[in-house]
């Protein structure tokens, strides 16, 4: 009589892992798809903006609009003067070699 009450035991507790690593499992491919859309998505705007035509970047006026909406990976060409009494060093290593950057 005990076999039989542990084999119940037994099958309900492989049921209820079977159950749940394959609920994670359902979970996990979900999140994979979002990701991929978000990813493809992503990859879609990063390509559109970086390609296209430098454009004035805002003005100090505009800044309040700014968004990651209108403004992520934007191009831009700005205009302005070195003041070298407010460089700073840092040293750094590339894929080109070792040097600064100010």
């Amino acid at each position: 009589m005990k076999n039989s009450s542990t084999n119940t035991v037994k099958r309900l507790l492989g049921f209820a892992l079977a159950a749940f690593f394959f609920l994670a499992f359902c979970a996990l491919g979900t999140w994979q798809v979002y990701r991929l859309d978000y990813k493809l998505d992503l990859i879609e705007r990063v390509d559109n903006r970086v390609h296209a035509q430098p454009v004035d970047a805002p003005a100090k006026s505009e800044w309040p609009a700014v968004s990651r909406n209108t403004h992520e990976y934007l191009n831009v060409k700005v205009q302005g003067e070195l003041l070298p009494e407010y460089t700073t060093r840092v040293q750094a290593t590339t894929a080109l070699g070792a040097g600064h950057w100010l």
